[in-house]
């Protein structure tokens, strides 16, 4: 796939809310056929395959098509609209966009449609836009300012501006970049920055994807590095020594990737350097002072507000942390005593609050349960036949609490039993016969009776409902229930045993701060109001309540 229509169809399916899956297929220069060149998501063939119907559908009537509120399959109940936008050039079909979005209003569908065209022509327009002028130093004459000013800097600016459309760092960095690359004729540029001491690459030039633990952006981060450390542009050519830098990481980088000039130039933000750019020919030609000079200027314009959005696209945490930083730096320095004592002040009134002690004792209504409570459910669908247990009674470990219909139940039993004699006999006839095919059949269907006739037995044995454990019912009375039908799953009875209670005690949202695990306090019963019972907090948990 071509990666500038990769790089760009991802970067629209990631900014255009709702959409699932995007195709792009464009004309063959000498065919008239269609290949693909974008696909979003990547490697999800079977995307191609739901978006190709659509896009030929558009080819053959050379408009807009939509395809609206297509429902999912089985495991998916939403609703989908499939579009495909057909993509002219002087009355020619170039190709087509077809994209599967979750289903919108009208108003909203136009608004897609006309952005994707428009994001689209600017997309070619600045492909196609050729470099105004080759920066190329002379090799007989001086550079007359006069001359050279306007379509030295014009040529920057047309570059930052390509980059200075685009609102995150990640789109606009590739951009850079890449028109970067096709402008100085080079074979890879990349980016990187600097975070921990350490240069990491997060682009590269007409790639949307690269591994970070590559040779390549290995060597390609060292490079940057050695560039950050010296604070200094490093020009690295095999042909001739360039200056009395050191290089080594660029010799490495050259000698491994077959570059022939390589060239560093350190970003610079707030007077600091935060990342590198790193600009590699295979060709004999190596950068002229006056290509230095250019992509000086074009990081100079453009490192500020690359910085700034990588910052405004950073974590809160990071944000909080860079702030506290330039906060700290000037708390400690000789500016603003008065701020200062305050400050320390503060700190020191904030710090006594937070230490000091003192009693508080906090009330609140408790509840007492059992601490283990079990639920009896209904094995299976059926009506009640007997119960002689209801709340408040004391039952053993075993004890019958309900029993529910059999009946049908034996009659399967009765006919799964017949059906398995049936297939012994004819079984043994055809062992009689020497029949090993009718032999095997009917071993097989005698196996599928037997397991049937199980699963009624396990089945029958459920139908007697008994007291997992000795306890108290403290839920539950089919007394009143008898022949009415109850679902599997149904609770039918709560037990809790006799021994072992806890209390939940309610506690006001403006007290439970002050609770703690592990702290003492007194309960007193209602039923004993003269005597009180220690006790100990074990576990907190909030409650919402209306």
């Amino acid at each position: 796939m071509n990666t500038l229509d990769q790089g760009w169809l991802n970067d629209q399916c990631q900014a255009i809310e709702g959409v699932c899956g995007a195709l792009l297929l464009m004309r063959q220069p000498d065919s008239k056929t269609l290949r693909k060149v974008g696909l979003w998501p990547e490697n999800n063939q079977r995307m191609t395959a739901e978006l190709v119907p659509i896009a030929k559908m558009a080819i053959s009537q050379k408009k807009n098509v939509s395809n609206l509120n297509v429902k999912g399959n089985k495991s998916d109940t939403g609703c989908y609209d499939y579009i495909a936008l057909p993509i002219h050039s002087q009355n020619q079909l170039k190709g087509v966009i077809s994209l599967k979005v979750i289903s919108t209003g009208g108003t909203q569908r136009n608004a897609l449609i006309d952005g994707l065209h428009e994001q689209w022509n600017h997309q070619q327009v600045s492909q196609s836009t050729p470099p105004q002028k080759t920066i190329k130093a002379p090799s007989n004459s001086a550079i007359k300012n006069t001359t050279e000013t306007d379509p030295f800097y014009s040529s920057v600016v047309r570059l930052a501006s390509s980059a200075l459309e685009y609102k995150n760092y990640g789109s606009s960095s590739r951009v850079l970049i890449s028109e970067l690359a096709s402008f100085m004729k080079c074979e890879r540029v990349a980016i990187g920055i600097l975070k921990n001491n350490r240069v990491s690459v997060t682009g590269l030039s007409n790639s949307a994807e690269f591994d970070q633990r590559s040779n390549l952006a290995r060597n390609i981060s060292e490079a940057m590095y050695e560039a950050v450390v010296q604070d200094a542009i490093i020009t690295f050519s095999k042909n001739e020594h360039m200056g009395s830098l050191i290089d080594k990481s660029h010799a490495d980088l050259a000698d491994q990737h077959g570059s022939v000039s390589i060239c560093t130039i350190p970003l610079m933000h707030r007077e600091s350097i935060f990342g590198a750019i790193t600009l590699e020919r295979s060709s004999k030609e190596v950068f002229s002072k006056e290509e230095v000079r250019f992509c000086e200027q074009l990081c100079a314009l453009m490192g500020p507000y690359l910085a700034l959005m990588r910052e405004n696209e950073g974590s809160l945490a990071t944000k909080i942390r860079e702030r506290l930083k330039a906060t700290s730096a000037s708390l400690f320095g000789m500016k603003n005593l008065r701020f200062k004592f305050i400050f320390t002040m503060f700190t020191f009134l904030l710090v006594f609050v937070c230490v000091a002690e003192g009693d508080i004792h906090i009330k609140g209504n408790a509840i007492i349960e059992g601490k283990v409570q079990r639920v009896v459910a209904a094995p299976m669908d059926g009506y009640v036949t007997a119960s002689n247990k209801r709340a408040g009674d004391i039952v053993e470990k075993g004890d019958l609490l309900a029993i529910l219909d059999d009946k049908e139940l034996e009659l399967q039993h009765l006919r799964l039993s017949s059906q398995r004699q049936k297939l012994q006999r004819e079984f043994r006839e055809a062992m009689a016969k020497y029949d090993r095919a009718q032999m095997r059949i009917l071993s097989a269907q005698i196996e599928q009776t037997e397991a049937d006739v199980s699963l009624i037995d396990e089945q029958l044995a459920r139908t007697q409902i008994t007291a997992p454990f000795d306890g108290i019912i403290i839920d539950g009375d089919l007394t009143q229930s008898l022949a009415s039908p109850v679902s599997r799953g149904e609770v039918l009875f709560k037990i809790a045993p006799l021994e072992g209670y806890r209390i939940i005690l309610n506690v006001d949202e403006s007290s439970i701060v002050y609770v703690k695990v592990g702290q003492t306090g007194l309960l007193a019963l209602a039923s004993l109001p003269g005597e009180s019972m220690p006790m100990v907090v074990e576990k907190i948990t909030p409650v919402a309540q209306v």
